[in-house]
């Protein structure tokens, strides 16, 4: 059960950002990563899909509404506007055919049981029901993979969040 969670969101398609983060994040000895939201709609989305497709270890992702509409190639026919829809062509047209299915295969949302760390006094709506019993192992819901359901990132990382 990881005890210390490295979550990473919006990269939007910035290798040069992601490569500074991952480096901290490896320094830092994290025991999981959560990518969130929003890989590729940017400058670099085929690299970035190949360096966070080469990454091992305890991974998860979190699909973004940005990267479901560069994955499906949403245009105007589906409500985006035309300048979106032409940057959600030509960040597909940047990726491969397998870095198109992983982003299709990227869920919605991501469940983890983390050792120790207990609920955010914030938010009385994060699941208490400990599992596997394990002592100290909440089940922790959100909408991010975070400790808590609220929208407010301050309020789900707050409690349990160290600067690295």
């Amino acid at each position: 059960m990881p005890t210390k969670i490295a979550a990473l969101y919006d990269i939007h398609g910035n290798l040069a950002a992601l490569d500074a983060v991952l480096q901290e994040v490896e320094r830092s000895g994290v025991d999981a990563m959560v990518f969130g939201v929003d890989l590729t709609w940017g400058p670099q989305p085929r690299q970035v899909m190949e360096r966070v497709m080469s990454l091992r270890g305890l991974i998860y992702f979190v699909r973004g509404n940005a990267d479901r509409e560069v994955a499906e190639c949403h245009g105007v026919q589906q409500g985006v506007d035309a300048w979106i829809a032409e940057i959600n062509a030509w960040c597909h047209d940047q990726l491969t055919p397998d870095q198109i299915r992983f982003l299709l295969n990227q869920k919605d949302h991501v469940t983890l049981c983390v050792d120790g760390a207990g609920r955010c006094p914030l938010c009385p709506r994060i699941a208490q029901k400990r599992r596997g019993g394990h002592p100290r192992g909440y089940a922790l819901r959100g909408n991010r993979a975070h400790g808590c359901a609220c929208s407010r990132v301050d309020h789900r990382l707050r409690p349990h969040a160290y600067p690295i």
